[in-house]
């Protein structure tokens, strides 16, 4: 049976949380109330009752039967330990955030997670690039064995939390047909915000559980390292910054024709080099603030609220 966990910044969400869930059904659904959704969300698990836990945020929509799917799915593949699919654009969305939506769906912008915005491909064993927390389901037993996720983190304790799993020996399935609806930031300071934050988290988990298959993310570095040192040296060699905006026209292109809107593809084309610069500035920041890492404390004053459904 499957308990819903969702941190929360106030338990008055509860209700709108379960009117987007529909007519989905879970055992329970455990509100947690705090300022560290890492933290909250492992006080949820340690309360929940379920074998199965669905880890959703305060606006995801759910379609109906998602979690009949995953019951289903877990009962036929006993190997599998996390399961997941995208957060896809609601068509209440307005176009700028259709557009925040399309680029965070375009390879250009994030490569392998871009298949967390997107449904591409069939059903597949994967890895912490293509799982997004606001729709991840875990076995409760493998969540625990792995003590949950690292306190110290927000966001990317899922990534952290993922390597594990994979270091482990246990499998992590990606259904893109497991979608759920959530909206994108409603403006540009949201979304840089957004962006910003995405960098840090990704340099600080690298602090604390290092991969290769994370250097990848650090490119977006290199770009802002190049854009601000051309000025600083007294030159630039524009070649680079050429193939960039080349490959950004092509890439916003593309993206006016899968969404069949021009606009979008016009507005991706400055939503795509905003991203790379403050993702690329939110990395190199992280690097200070991994330094504080080790003496970082979860603020661990919680409130639980706990229905049964």
């Amino acid at each position: 049976m499957i308990s819903v966990v969702c941190a929360v910044r106030s338990l008055t969400q509860a209700d709108a949380v379960i009117k987007n869930m529909g007519e989905n059904t879970p055992l329970q659904v455990m509100f947690v109330e705090g300022k560290n959704p890492s933290y909250q969300r492992n006080a949820g698990v340690k309360e929940a009752a379920g074998d199965i836990i669905y880890f959703i945020d305060d606006d995801s929509i759910l379609p109906p039967g998602i979690m009949q799917k995953a019951e289903i799915y877990f009962a036929a593949n006993p190997q599998a330990a996390v399961l997941g699919g995208p957060e896809l654009c609601p068509e209440t969305d307005t176009v700028l955030q259709k557009s925040f939506g399309a680029v965070f769906a375009g390879f250009f912008a994030s490569g392998k997670s871009s298949r967390r915005y997107r449904q591409a491909g069939v059903i597949r064993e994967s890895d912490e690039k293509e799982i997004i927390l606001c729709n991840m389901f875990v076995r409760k037993t493998v969540f625990e064995e792995l003590k949950g996720f690292d306190e110290r983190l927000y966001p990317n304790e899922e990534n952290e939390f993922l390597n594990r799993v994979k270091e482990r020996g246990y499998k992590i399935i990606h259904d893109p047909n497991l979608f759920i609806y959530r909206s994108k930031r409603k403006d540009y300071p949201g979304f840089i915000r957004q962006c910003f934050n995405y960098g840090r988290g990704r340099t600080e988990q690298s602090f604390v559980n290092f991969s290769l298959t994370g250097l990848v993310n650090f490119v977006p570095a290199f770009f802002v390292i190049y854009l601000v040192s051309g000025p600083v040296i007294g030159g630039m060699d524009l070649l680079p910054l050429a193939a960039y905006a080349a490959i950004n026209a092509v890439s916003s292109v593309k993206t006016g024709i899968d969404s069949k809107n021009s606009t979008i593809g016009v507005l991706s084309f400055c939503n795509f080099f905003i991203l790379h610069v403050t993702y690329g500035a939110g990395t190199l920041y992280g690097f200070l603030t991994s330094f504080t890492l080790k003496d970082r404390q979860a603020d661990t004053r919680i409130l639980i609220k706990k229905k049964d459904m």
